[in-house]
C-alpha cells in the first residue's frame, strides 16, 4: 500500500471489528446491537510493542476483554498521567490492513491524535514489510501473501510387488 502522510506520523488506512465469533456470539444468543465495523486512519508506531486501539472505539464496537495490564511508554502532552503506570484492558479485535486481517490483542488506550483509530505496534509491523520514504512522504506496508493451508493427505504407498518364483519339481 502506498500512503501519503496526511499527519506529521506515517499513518494508513486501517478497519476494525469485533472478532467473528464475538460478533457470532452476541448477535442470536445476547441480543446485542453491535456496531460492526470502524474505518479510519491508524498512526505506524515502531516504538509500540503492542498495538493500541483507542479506549472509545474499544467501546463502540464492544470489544472482548482479557486481563489487565499496566500501560508502560511515551504518551502525547496533556495526555497521560506522568510518573506512573496506567491500568487498562486488552482487547481483542480484527485489524484488516491493505487486505489483510490479523487478530490482534491490543492495548485500550488514548491515541496522540484524536483523528487516529489505533496505533499500529510492531505484534502486526513484524509481519509484513514497511517502507518509508521520507522525501516524497510516501509510506509502503505491505504484508506477504497468505500461502493456502494444506490438507493432510493419506498417502497410500503403492503394493510392493512381490516376486517369487514357481519351480516344477520332480513330484509335480
Amino acid at each position: 500500500m502506498i500512503d501519503r502522510l496526511p499527519f506529521t506520523c506515517p499513518a494508513v488506512n486501517v478497519t476494525i471489528t469485533a472478532p467473528m465469533g464475538w460478533r457470532a456470539l452476541a448477535e442470536p444468543q445476547l441480543a446485542l446491537p453491535f456496531a460492526a465495523t470502524r474505518r479510519g486512519r491508524a498512526i505506524i508506531d515502531t516504538g509500540a510493542e503492542r498495538s493500541v486501539i483507542r479506549a472509545d472505539v474499544c467501546d463502540v464496537l464492544d470489544l472482548p476483554r482479557s486481563e489487565t495490564v499496566a500501560l508502560r511508554g511515551v504518551s502525547a502532552p496533556g495526555r497521560g498521567p506522568r510518573g506512573r503506570d496506567r491500568l487498562t484492558a486488552i482487547r481483542r479485535a480484527e485489524v484488516t490492513i491493505d487486505g489483510h486481517t490479523f487478530a490482534v490483542d491490543a492495548l485500550a488506550a488514548d491515541v496522540a491524535d484524536d483523528h487516529a483509530l489505533m496505533l499500529v505496534g510492531m505484534d502486526i509491523i513484524r509481519l509484513g514489510r514497511l517502507v518509508i520514504d521520507g522525501p516524497r512522504g510516501e509510506l509502503r506496508l505491505t504484508f506477504p501473501a497468505a500461502q493456502p493451508r494444506r490438507r493432510p493427505q493419506a498417502r497410500a504407498h503403492a503394493p510392493e510387488a512381490i516376486s517369487f518364483a514357481v519351480h516344477r519339481t520332480r513330484f509335480g
